[in-house]
């Protein structure tokens, strides 16, 4: 449990800098390490995604760097998608949502290892894209925030560190309906999620106040192999058959 607790830390701090949950990690450690069912793997992770999310944020608005009113409306679409995430793992689970997670953990690392630039998206365009990010997030035990916070620079023409602060705001409200979904299906072991949130509570102060000195590629690309190692040991899983 301590070990859990000092990955947890290091990973809220590290997702917390660049606008992602940490999900990518925790869905792995709980399903492979802990060998615990993907379904409570996930819902558990959630725990831990939301407090990543919420302390990040709130540290981010207090130092200015949160454009919350640019929030609310992607959340309105991440939510519904999240929502449905929920109920499709709860439906259909086991290998399926593995390989989704693998998918996602690709995605977002080929999105790590760039720098998201402004750029015209069209506005229709972007209700779907949040949905489905919103969707992904709900089933996988990711935060979303791998496809947030390129959207919020393209759409809004925000810089990487003021999108992944609003992306952390849109994390924190979806994450927190996929949350509850959870609870409600017996998605969560609580003995693991209290040694994730513990060291989420130390990790998510700590990323906002080095987020101005960290060094962003260096970062995004050391997430990349993280999110890697995250999809390969889950398609491993898959292969050998756990829960």
């Amino acid at each position: 449990m301590l070990l859990l607790a000092l990955l947890a830390c290091l990973t809220a701090c590290a997702s917390s800098i660049i606008g992602v949950g940490g999900g990518f990690l925790y869905v792995p450690l709980l399903n492979l390490a802990a060998s615990q069912p993907i379904e409570v793997s996930v819902g558990t992770s959630k725990l831990a995604v939301t407090l990543t999310a919420y302390i990040a944020a709130a540290t981010y608005l207090r130092r200015g760097a949160l454009r919350l009113k640019r929030a609310l409306r992607p959340s309105a679409f991440t939510t519904a998608g999240s929502l449905a995430g929920v109920a499709f793992l709860h439906r259909v689970g086991g290998p399926p949502v593995k390989m989704m997670f693998v998918a996602a953990s690709i995605a977002a690392y080929a999105n790590m290892l760039r720098r998201p630039r402004g750029g015209e998206v069209r506005g229709y365009v972007a209700p779907p894209l949040f949905t489905l990010a919103g969707f992904l997030a709900g089933c996988t035990g990711l935060g979303g925030g791998f496809l947030y916070t390129p959207l919020l620079c393209s759409l809004a023409g925000m810089s990487v560190h003021e999108a992944a602060a609003t992306s952390l705001a849109i994390i924190a409200v979806t994450s927190t309906a996929a949350s509850i979904g959870h609870l409600g299906l017996g998605h969560v072991d609580l003995n693991y999620a209290a040694a994730l949130l513990v060291g989420v509570c130390v990790g998510a102060s700590i990323g906002p106040r080095a987020s101005s000195r960290a060094g962003e590629g260096a970062l995004r690309a050391a997430l990349g192999v993280a999110l890697l190692a995250a999809s390969a040991s889950m398609a491993y899983s898959v292969a050998v058959g756990a829960p």
